[in-house]
């Protein structure tokens, strides 16, 4: 079992476990989500690297070409351990601000988004019924 996007799965998973509901279909499950990633993924890393071996440019700068990649990787890992993106996305200035606010305040969106609920109240024996509308 192969799937995109994982994580109704993963999520499926955690829950059922985190319940202690484990029984055979959520064993089954977990290891057809498993070998269903590794597969694909064993099979792109071997492809990987017999491209790899055939380009001669790529076997003499292999190792520069990790260290250029890994450096990168290494320092988003730490900027993500010690929230240093929170504080970027603070200190950036709300590009998406201007987008949004159009279309908020556009008549579609404001039609697409209009709620109307009807709450009815029954009061006790001797008062008169009411009901509100909201939206």
């Amino acid at each position: 079992m192969f799937v995109p996007c994982a994580g109704p799965v993963l999520a499926a998973i955690t829950v059922a476990g985190a319940r202690g509901e484990i029984n055979a279909d959520i064993v089954a499950l977990t290891v057809s989500l498993a070998v269903g990633t590794a597969v694909p993924l064993l099979i792109f890393a071997l492809a990987g690297r017999r491209v790899a071996e055939r380009m001669s440019a790529f076997r003499t700068r292999a190792r520069r070409l990790r260290i250029a990649a890994g450096a990168p990787m290494i320092v988003l890992a730490l900027a993500l351990a010690f929230n240093v993106t929170d504080a970027i996305q603070r200190a950036l200035p709300d590009y998406a601000s201007a987008a949004r606010k159009k279309f908020e305040d556009s008549d579609a969106a404001r039609h697409k988004t209009a709620r109307r609920a009807t709450v009815e109240v029954r009061p006790a024996a001797g008062i008169q019924a009411c009901s509100f509308t909201f939206g």
